[in-house]
C-alpha cells in the first residue's frame, strides 16, 4: 500500500513539474522525502513481521510442551486408575492407546517416555520394567514419529512391546510361561489397545483439531 501511494505521488509530481530551477528543486527533495518515507515504512512492516513471527513461535513452543505434559499425565493417570490390568502377563493396558500420538504430534515422543517410566513405578516388577519398560515406548514413538505417513505407524507400539516386553516379563512373572505366550499375549493386548483407542482417536483429533498436527 505504501508502495502504491509514493508511486503515484510520484509520477504526479513529474507530470505536473516546474520547469523552473526552484521547481526542480522542490520535486527532488518531495521525492527524496517520499523514499524516506517508503522505505521507513517498509523497515517497521518487516520489524512487525518478525516479532509476530517470534510471537508465533513461542506460543507453538509452549503449546506443545503443555500438550506433551497433557499426555504423559494421562497415560500415568489411566495406568494407576487401571493398575490390576495394566501389568503381568495377561494385561490391557488403556494408556497404551495414547503410544499412536506421536503421528500427530512430535511432542508425545517424549511425552510418552517419561508417562510410561512414571507408570512402571508402581508396577510389581521393579526396575527392570521401569527402564525396559519405558525405553521400550520410547523407541516405538520415535519410530511412529518417523514412520507416521505409513500404516507401518500403528505397527511399532504393537510389534515392540510384545517382543521386548515379552523377553523380561517371561521371567519376571508370577506365571510361567514360555516366550512366545508371553509374545502372543502381550501382542494381542497391544493391539487391541492401539486398534480400539488409538485409531479412532487419532481420526477424531485429525477432524476436530487439524491446525494443532505437525
Amino acid at each position: 500500500m505504501v508502495n502504491s501511494l509514493s508511486f503515484l505521488c510520484l509520477i504526479r509530481q513529474l507530470r505536473f513539474q516546474d520547469s523552473s530551477y526552484e521547481g526542480l528543486v522542490e520535486q527532488k527533495e518531495n521525492i527524496t522525502q517520499d523514499i524516506r518515507d517508503m522505505t521507513y515504512a517498509l523497515t517497521r512492516q518487516g520489524c512487525v513481521s518478525l516479532e509476530s513471527r517470534a510471537g508465533c513461535g513461542r506460543e507453538k513452543t509452549l503449546r506443545r510442551i503443555v500438550r506433551a505434559g497433557v499426555i504423559a499425565a494421562i497415560y500415568v493417570g489411566l495406568t494407576y486408575a487401571l493398575a490390576p490390568i495394566s501389568f503381568g502377563q495377561l494385561q490391557f493396558r488403556v494408556a497404551e492407546g495414547l503410544s499412536v500420538l506421536p503421528i500427530l504430534y512430535p511432542e508425545a515422543v517424549p511425552a510418552l517416555f517419561v508417562g510410561c517410566l512414571l507408570a512402571n513405578i508402581i508396577g510389581p516388577y521393579g526396575i527392570l520394567d521401569i527402564v525396559l519398560g519405558s525405553l521400550t515406548t520410547l523407541l516405538a514413538a520415535v519410530l511412529t514419529r518417523v514412520s507416521r505417513k505409513s500404516i507401518i505407524a500403528y505397527f511399532w507400539p504393537i510389534a515392540l512391546n510384545a517382543l521386548i516386553v515379552s523377553a523380561y516379563l517371561s521371567f519376571l512373572a508370577e506365571t510361567k510361561a514360555s516366550y512366545w505366550v508371553f509374545v502372543l499375549s502381550i501382542g494381542i493386548s497391544e493391539a487391541a489397545a492401539v486398534i480400539l483407542i488409538g485409531v479412532p482417536l487419532i481420526r477424531f483429533l485429525k477432524s476436530s483439531y487439524p491446525d494443532s498436527i505437525s
